[in-house]
């Protein structure tokens, strides 16, 4: 890192590499010769918002994945608690017809069950909870994105002091990726990040 800080101070040439390189920390940042808006900067802030876009993406998908599969979940139960609460209407018809009402309260009993281990999978899996912190996440990068594309569309004497924005926006996407849930292997799979 000292040595990326000495390279910057004795060459400005090399900021811009630096910056393509996605390698400068926030002291780096600070110690660039050029402080106001260039090229690499907003290549840098390029390079932020196309990964930005590609974990809001991989957001929604999670989201997407984990309320595909509560719902999923959640319907099977509904509609086996309805069988369930049928069966038990129903269960006195059937010992009139001659059918055994042990074997008729055994079904009923198997019906039950299944519905309070799927109601339990759906509690330890929490999919709800798990939903909710990617819906929270992708608007996070979708904020993230606005400002990004805000600043993009100024021109340079219209926007704010070069080197402190870059600082704070570094550290803005270093907070997203930290507080950002954890997304599911088949869905980062799908993206090169």
């Amino acid at each position: 890192m000292s040595e990326i800080i000495e390279i910057s101070d004795n060459n400005t040439n090399n900021d811009s590499e630096l910056i393509k390189q996605n390698v400068l920390t926030d002291k780096e940042i600070l110690h660039l010769n050029e402080y106001d808006w260039s090229h690499s900067k907003d290549s840098l802030i390029k390079l932020w918002k196309e990964k930005a876009i590609k974990f809001e993406k991989m957001h929604k998908e999670s989201y997407n994945y984990y309320s595909n599969k509560e719902s999923f979940l959640r319907t099977n139960i509904i509609i086996l608690m309805g069988i369930a609460t049928a069966g038990n209407s129903l269960a006195e018809t059937f010992v009139q017809l001659d059918m055994s009402k042990k074997w008729i309260n055994l079904g009923i009993g198997i019906i039950n069950t299944t519905c309070v281990i799927l109601e339990s999978i759906v509690n330890y899996n929490q999919n709800a909870t798990k939903k909710e912190l990617h819906k929270k996440a992708r608007l996070s990068w979708t904020k993230y994105i606005t400002r990004l594309q805000l600043t993009e569309a100024l021109l340079y004497e219209e926007r704010e002091d070069a080197k402190l924005y870059l600082i704070n926006c570094r550290s803005q996407f270093l907070d997203l990726l930290e507080e950002s849930p954890q997304i599911p292997d088949y869905v980062y799979q799908n993206f090169n990040i």
